[in-house]
């Protein structure tokens, strides 16, 4: 398994940890703003959009490869 391939299903994992804070806690235990920093939603928010960006490096690089 290549690093893109490893980024896509950790990416998947993490949404799908993201689904079940939202639908799971959020509805169920709390509307309240500040409750999603408490159990560390923000935390999960920074990690899918660093293994975003990262698959974005991949995916540019990848292309300016086969341009080359």
């Amino acid at each position: 398994m290549d690093e893109q391939q490893a980024l896509l299903v950790i990416q998947s994992a993490l949404m799908l940890a993201r689904n079940y804070y939202e639908t799971l806690l959020f509805d169920k235990l709390s509307n309240s703003r500040g409750y999603g920093a408490t159990i560390g939603m923000d935390h999960l928010n920074y990690a899918i959009a660093k293994v975003s960006r990262r698959i974005e490096q991949i995916e540019d690089q990848l292309e300016q490869d086969e341009g080359e």
